[in-house]
């Protein structure tokens, strides 16, 4: 049964939990990147303490989590029960809901076939133009699809909540 979680557990092990016991233990020591890496001891968390800057990040990044966790939270919260108070707007208020994303979709879609995918006008023409023998991915039907779920893979990332 557990073996079904191992490639999800040794993922995370080797993203996530050895880089972050690497970086804790190297805030122990004084070190540039290049030379030989010097016990600092607590020195580097005395002098993060000690610096105003680190304080307002601080007060920065807890303001930034409650505004972008909390506040969108209790909107969808006080939306799904507007629409269930008032099931015949519930077509309009979704229609509304969802159209930054429906549109965000076209216009990224729209901007990768101009700019990017065309071979007379965009990075796909430029780098022919230099002698780079590239054809259009939207063109070959083996790589259109992968083309497609590049373009609109950065879509979306503040509604998929």
């Amino acid at each position: 049964m557990w073996l079904f979680a191992l490639p999800a557990l040794l993922v995370n092990v080797c993203i996530i939990l050895i880089p972050a016991l690497l970086t804790l233990a190297g805030a122990f020591f004084l070190w540039d990147g290049i030379g030989t890496p010097v016990w600092a001891g607590l020195t580097n968390f005395r002098s993060l303490f000690d610096d105003p800057l680190f304080w307002s990040a601080l007060i920065n990044n807890f303001i930034w989590t409650a505004i972008f966790l909390i506040v969108p939270m209790c909107l969808a919260l006080v939306m799904a029960a507007a629409l269930m108070m008032v099931p015949h707007s519930r077509i309009a208020v979704q229609s509304i809901i969802f159209l930054p994303r429906i549109l965000a979709a076209a216009i990224t879609g729209r901007i990768f076939q101009g700019m990017i995918f065309s071979p007379a006008t965009g990075l796909v023409g430029w780098l022919n133009g230099l002698g780079l023998s590239i054809s259009d991915p939207l063109a070959n039907p083996d790589r259109s699809l992968y083309a497609v779920a590049r373009s609109t893979s950065g879509i979306g990332g503040d509604f998929s909540r």
